[in-house]
């Protein structure tokens, strides 16, 4: 019988429900039996890209993308709570041999409360191995406030408290249902299990990195849409850079 893989796509952006769906495929294309699912927001697409997509709770972008550049929670304790009921009636619904998942990090908790096993899918930056040199983000509500020569000095700090702080409610709830906290966000991030950087090394290098840590490039999702009017604009004696800054990108950043 054909292992049966729930994939989850955290709807929170769109990097997330692509690169699963990139994962659901080849899943399917290795003869796994597939079931697809992300948040209300990327419903519709899933079901354009070819899944008959479940429901699993979700933060919606537009409230997660506002978070971030403030550099509050995404995550409060409701939030945190009902994100992991959401995975729990999905899994026991579902009943799956493994999990896939890209970025649903209330999966530590819930995966962990079934004992099922898990494998993420993970940028490199957003593990502790993350070796290249780091400036503190703009996003941080501390940079805005001592400047970013004071703020960089402080960075390592900063950068600890900083990811402790963004783990806070999930710690909240795993102490409520009996279950020991995590050092920081990036143990929320990561799965004990298998956690797939996707990413080049080359780019984003990370250093000793732990035997369920594996590389495997950039997920690049493909997907069926019109060629746009202005491609016969481009020149042909001139180089053409294609630069895009995601579904999250801030365009002021131009």
């Amino acid at each position: 019988m054909a292992q049966h893989v729930l994939v989850i796509g955290d709807s929170m952006s769109l990097a997330h429900v692509a690169r699963a769906m990139i994962a659901a495929r080849r899943l399917q294309a290795e003869g796994c039996k597939v079931t697809f699912a992300t948040g209300p927001a990327h419903q519709q697409l899933a079901r354009r890209e070819g899944f008959q997509p479940r429901e699993v709770y979700g933060v919606p972008p537009a409230r997660a993308i506002a978070a971030i550049r403030k550099g509050s929670h995404v995550f409060d304790l409701e939030t945190v709570r009902r994100y992991v009921a959401s995975d729990l009636e999905l899994i026991e619904d579902v009943q799956p041999d493994l999990i896939v998942a890209d970025f649903r990090l209330s999966l530590n908790i819930s995966a962990e409360l079934l004992g099922m096993r898990y494998v993420n899918i993970v940028n490199g930056y957003m593990t502790r191995y993350y070796s290249a040199p780091q400036k503190p983000p703009q996003t941080f509500p501390i940079v805005r406030l001592l400047g970013q020569r004071l703020s960089g000095l402080m960075f390592p700090m900063l950068k600890s408290l900083t990811l402790k702080y963004y783990a806070f409610h999930f710690n909240r709830y795993r102490r409520q249902l009996g279950l020991r906290p995590v050092r920081d966000i990036f143990d929320m991030i990561s799965s004990p299990w298998g956690n797939l950087i996707a990413d080049l090394p080359q780019f984003i290098p990370c250093a000793n990195l732990p035997d369920h840590y594996r590389y495997v490039g950039p997920l690049i999702w493909e997907p069926d849409l019109p060629i746009p009017e202005w491609i016969d604009e481009l020149r042909d004696d001139v180089p053409t850079v294609y630069l895009t800054m995601g579904s999250t990108g801030n365009a002021e950043d131009f």
